[in-house]
């Protein structure tokens, strides 16, 4: 039993370190046809990381940010919603509707609409997330 979990463990790991390996020493770019500016090896990677971490750092903590504010303002409303469409469940129906209606609208299909609403800025990417949000909040609510 503990050989069965330590082999289910250690065969992936080995499998990862195998792929990697091989991945850096160029086999998968022989193998697949790429060049190395199409698929960087690991040491690469590793290295512009290293270099751009300060950038990485403060854009993702915008990124953190807009996804946080987002999904508060999209919980805030997609609660709401439920709770409206228990308190009136004839109109409660038919917003619930509308609400999966939008949820249905792909986020590659939305996003340049905000863009054109709120700008390129930091709105237009908090609006994206709120109505991703909303939908999934007002349903399970």
């Amino acid at each position: 039993m503990k050989r069965e979990k330590v082999a289910g463990v250690l065969l992936p790991v080995a499998f990862g370190i195998l792929v990697i390996a091989l991945w850096e020493l160029g086999a998968l770019h022989a193998v697949m046809g790429l060049r190395s500016f199409q698929l960087p090896v690991p040491s690469q990677i590793l290295t512009a990381f290293a270099e751009n971490l300060y950038a990485i750092n403060v854009n993702g903590l915008y990124t953190l940010t807009e996804a946080l504010v987002g999904l508060a303002i999209g919980s805030f409303f997609g609660f709401s919603a439920a709770v409206l469409a228990t308190l009136f469940p004839k109109w409660g129906y038919f917003g619930l509707t509308m609400i999966s209606a939008l949820n249905s609208i792909p986020i590659i299909a939305l996003s340049p609409i905000m863009n054109n609403w709120f700008g390129m800025g930091v709105g237009s990417k908090i609006a994206v997330v709120t109505i991703a949000a909303i939908a999934p909040m007002a349903i399970n609510a």
